[in-house]
């Protein structure tokens, strides 16, 4: 291959066809379905949480509460990204909220019925209160003092990394014949995918699971949902057809993942 040679795409005739194979795409025979129950509010403790409703509708099969994650000895999603040379903040973060909840959607109930319809008649039968607090929305004003934290005891800080020569450039911008300061406020942005967050967890005769999903790194994936579980990943395969965008989205393990995994194990059923 020469350099600056064209490289044509290969895929987009199928795609156009509507031939694209997703993670919903997957067939299976006896496939439940998975509904989650989320948090409306930003930040609060969760005053009331009560699944015996639930449990007892029609269709269901399993209701997963944080006291059902903390029975089963999940354990919480690790820092990714720190630096090299820094110390993160070891921070509880769960697949289910399971004393307060911290950000709009947040995962508090998961429910698994023998159809879709049937787990969100479930979720709806939840009765679920929240004594809402002042969230943090403001990256800026999050370290402020007094700020509302997210985590208690943390300051809102992961890691803390420095780099470069701080004296070097203080004396450079001390020495310099003119010196402009600005501050720049970088405007959020999100990832939004043609193709929802799909998946589906399948167990396998040898004891095994295999998880169907979109995502742009499988082994990472496979590791993560493995570490949260307590699982061997050598037990867990993540299977990736197409994938209907990303944009950074799907670059590891979502809590959703490691529910339909647990679930899937727990009933030895299909479970989307």
């Amino acid at each position: 291959m020469k350099f600056g040679t064209a490289q044509p795409r290969l895929e987009d005739p199928r795609l156009l066809r509507g031939e694209g194979r997703y993670a919903d795409d997957v067939p299976v025979e006896g496939a439940l379905h998975m509904a989650i129950l989320r948090s409306p509010f930003a930040a609060g403790r969760i005053a009331a949480l009560d699944v015996s409703g639930a449990r007892a509708m029609p269709g269901v099969r399993l209701v997963l509460t944080a006291a059902d994650m903390h029975a089963r000895g999940l354990r919480p999603f690790a820092v990714r990204f720190a630096p090299p040379g820094t110390q993160p903040a070891p921070t509880p973060f769960y697949p289910l909220a399971w004393d307060a909840v911290r950000y709009e959607g947040e995962p508090v109930v998961a429910v698994v019925g023998e159809t879709r319809a049937q787990a969100l008649d479930a979720c709806e039968a939840i009765l679920f209160d929240v004594e809402d607090a002042q969230p943090v929305v403001d990256a800026a004003g999050a370290s402020d003092p007094g700020a509302p934290e997210v985590w208690p005891g943390r300051a809102n800080t992961v890691f803390t990394c420095r780099l470069g020569g701080h004296d070097a450039v203080a004396r450079a911008i001390k020495g310099a014949a003119h010196v402009v300061s600005q501050r720049l406020s970088i405007t959020r942005v999100t990832a939004v995918a043609m193709e929802p967050r799909n998946a589906l967890a399948v167990p396998g005769t040898d004891g095994g699971l295999t998880l169907h999903t979109g995502t742009q790194a499988a082994h990472r994936v496979r590791d993560e949902i493995a570490s949260v579980l307590g699982l061997d990943p050598a037990g867990l395969r993540v299977l990736v057809q197409d994938v209907g965008g990303s944009f950074g989205m799907r670059n590891g393990a979502y809590p959703e993942d490691v529910l339909l995994v647990w679930a899937a194990g727990a009933l030895g059923r299909p479970v989307r």
